[in-house]
């Protein structure tokens, strides 16, 4: 979950790339009750997440022998 109170501003002074209300769909909240509300309840959108996890994150397996392998490489 995000909490983006400040959403509005930041997209002003700085952009945003990405709508994370439609990227995230029911993970972005602008008030804080409305998290506590889905904490509460245990309503979480997994498939919103997952998909935005899928979508943004790319799945690497062993990561950290690849950093081992790019640290050893740059020295």
């Amino acid at each position: 979950m995000l909490y983006v109170y400040d959403y509005d501003k930041y997209n002003e002074e700085n952009g945003i790339n990405i709508d994370l209300f439609k990227e995230l769909d029911g993970n972005v909240y602008r008030d804080i009750k409305d998290i506590i509300k889905v904490i509460d309840n245990n309503k979480y959108n997994m498939k919103s997440y997952n998909s935005f996890r899928d979508k943004y994150t790319p799945k690497v397996e062993n990561s950290t022998l690849e950093i081992v392998k790019i640290i050893k490489e740059s020295l």
